[in-house]
């Protein structure tokens, strides 16, 4: 399933049947295989559907269960139905001919409310309980399917995406100007704002339970800071356990009507996930194509020292070690940064993050849409679960007054993984004020990690942003800077709450049918990472020490890189943002005349991005490179969505 949308309205009028249609209709992108409606009068329910599951042939939504009492409408994929089928008794015939959603509707039968902690996999639900009158409205752990809402004008309307909502007068076009100001900000997190005012997002590990009177009740059934350490009895077993705990979240993820793709770099991640991938299909007889984005043809291009920039010919090694995978060069082409815009804001009706990379990203579903292949895997999680490095190991010595063992550490990471200095500054900084991290970066000639350098923001905007948290006015979740120096699991819990990936996820399906699916992310495996000890991450100075004792002999030892060497995705980018120039400067002069969030952004700064020689000599030097790519090009994506989010608004565009 792939699309879920519902109105309520709670003075009882009885015409949500003829209100919910336009908001299943907008949804048709999402889902453009099948879709139904349930009509109770004064409550409608509807779901589309688009086949991605071998079950999806049975799935009849809406469902209507408990002798009548519950309605349920579902988006989701349940990666532990074997343990559910056993846990509800029901037998394997059965189970094979049950729907997801099926097997989730005798889930709520059996367990109620309790129900989403025996879920794993990706869900966004809503459940009517007709003898109680409560909807219950719910979103998986790690918010990898979207769920929006809208509770105003005696109405609670839910869609997967925004133009659900937008499909009803009560729910206009206007952007969360906060919001999105957040967000340029580099915030992580916004709480359950969205980008769109007076929509709201349910957060993942939620379930809201609404009741007639319209009261919104909150209940977090997951959370990353209840998982506690486990016992192991060797690091072997460690390995074991890691081992297979990713076998299992990746072959979750070949669930599939059809042909699979992945992304496939010269890194960790993707060579994990294309590995293991390839080897399960070969089992099987089937075909999986890696995808591989490199820089366009015929531009020269420098790098920075340890900076791969074509990660081409790695991830050849890497495919070439299994007969069933096709490798598959994107990028070479050279399209230009800002050509997707139109895509975006049709499909995903958000700003977005890095502009560059979205080019790849879509070159890579564009191929897979010609292919007629429909589920991507990807490992973009990766960093801080599969392929986490364990840098946190040395503060921990730092504090636990471990000292020896600290030394040891230090040297025999700056003999395997580059400079002793880098390593003193991760095992102190955590104790230093952030103020005394960027003077000391300073003075070691080092970038500022401040937002100030990466955001669009006038410097009195952040300000603002942050007096409005201290004054209680503004509440986030966990403040970005800093990120780099927290424990596992805060360092997830930023992850989770830089973007919304399940909206994205939704994008890039009903923008070019491509199902992206990332076992990196996987609960299980997630949960498994917070329950390791740090040194299985990191031991006698070898960062990721697990992971290389997981998959050795599987990914090349070309891909199994140190710290000190990194592809670098993207590093074509200036000559693409030459391509797409005279757009871009049409879209920052054209949001620049929006009063609203020009106030906001750093004026002066963006109109001399307009100006500016491009310098592909020096394209990849950080002086040079954030300004562009990272804080010119943030402060473009939001102008972009400001201005045609005003244009719909103004045109009365309600789809």
């Amino acid at each position: 399933m792939s699309a879920i949308a519902g109105l309520w309205h709670l003075d009882g009028k009885p015409d949500a049947g003829r209100r919910i249609a336009p908001m299943v209709e907008a949804l048709t992108p999402f889902g453009r295989d099948r879709a139904d409606t349930w009509d109770g009068g004064f409550i409608a329910l509807g779901a589309r559907l688009t086949d991605l599951l071998p079950e999806d042939a049975f799935d009849r939504q809406p469902l209507v269960g408990g002798g009548g009492r519950f309605v349920l409408v579902a988006d989701l994929r349940l990666d532990n139905r074997p343990e559910l089928a056993a846990a509800l008794s029901i037998d394997a015939g059965r189970a094979a001919a049950m729907a997801d959603a099926d097997m989730l509707l005798s889930a709520w039968e059996r367990w109620g409310t309790r129900t989403p902690g025996h879920l794993i996999g990706n869900f966004a639900f809503a459940l009517w309980d007709r003898e109680e009158r409560r909807l219950h409205l719910v979103r998986d752990a790690m918010g990898e399917r979207p769920l929006f809402y809208v509770a105003k004008d005696g109405i609670i309307a839910f869609a997967t995406m925004y133009q659900g909502l937008h499909a009803l007068p009560e729910c206009p076009f206007a952007p969360d100007l906060a919001a999105v100001r957040a967000f340029a900000g580099f915030f992580s997190d916004y709480r359950d704002r969205s980008m769109h005012a007076g929509v709201r997002r349910v957060l993942a590990g939620t379930r809201l339970e609404i009741g007639s009177a319209g009261t919104v009740t909150t209940h977090r059934y997951w959370d990353i800071f209840a998982v506690r350490p486990r016992s192991f009895s060797s690091d072997a077993e460690c390995v074991e356990q890691y081992r297979a705990a990713w076998d299992r979240a990746v072959r979750d993820r070949l669930r599939s009507t059809g042909p699979i793709g992945c992304h496939l770099s010269s890194g960790y991640d993707s060579s994990a996930v294309a590995t293991t991938a390839a080897a399960m299909l070969a089992e099987r007889g089937q075909r999986l194509t890696a995808y591989t984005a490199v820089p366009m043809a015929g531009v020269p291009l420098r790098a920075l020292p340890g900076q791969i920039i074509d990660e081409g010919p790695i991830a050849a090694i890497t495919a070439s070690r299994h007969p069933n995978i096709d490798h598959i060069l994107v990028g070479q082409d050279g399209r230009a940064i800002g050509e997707d815009q139109e895509e975006i804001f049709q499909y995903w009706q958000q700003p977005v993050r890095n502009l560059c990379n979205r080019v790849w990203r879509t070159d890579i579903a564009r191929q897979m849409r010609q292919r007629g292949e429909r589920v991507l895997l990807n490992g973009a999680f990766g960093n801080l679960t599969v392929s986490y490095h364990g840098r946190e190991v040395l503060p921990e010595l730092f504090r636990r007054g471990r000292w020896l063992q600290l030394v040891r550490e230090l040297n025999a990471m700056s003999g395997r993984e580059g400079r002793l200095r880098r390593f003193l500054m991760n095992t102190l900084f955590p104790f230093v004020p952030m103020e005394v991290q960027y003077a000391i970066r300073r003075a070691f000639g080092k970038q500022s990690t401040s937002r100030a350098v990466f955001s669009p923001l006038r410097p009195e905007a952040l300000d603002a942003i942050r007096r409005e948290e201290s004054e209680g006015r503004t509440e986030h979740m966990v403040d970005f800077s800093g990120f780099g120096y927290s424990t596992r699991a805060a360092r997830i819990q930023v992850g989770l709450n830089q973007a919304d990936i399940g909206a994205h996820s939704k994008f890039m399906l009903g923008a070019y049918g491509t199902d992206e699916r990332d076992a990196s992310r996987d609960q299980r495996f997630v949960e498994l990472i917070l329950s390791l000890p740090g040194s299985v991450f990191l031991k006698n100075g070898e960062a990721r020490w697990i992971y290389r004792r997981a998959f050795a002999g599987q990914v090349p030892a070309e891909a199994m890189t140190t710290m000190a060497l990194k592809g670098y995705q993207s590093a074509d980018w200036m000559y693409r943002l030459h391509k797409g120039r005279a757009a871009i400067n049409e879209i920052v002069r054209n949001g620049l005349a929006i009063p609203e969030i020009a106030d906001q952004l750093d004026v002066p700064f963006m109109e001399s991005c307009l100006v500016a020689d491009l310098n592909f000599e020096r394209a990849h030097l950080r002086e040079v490179e954030t300004p562009l790519r990272t804080r010119f090009l943030m402060g473009v994506s939001v102008l972009d969505f400001v201005s045609r989010a005003k244009g719909a608004r103004e045109e009365g565009v309600t789809t």
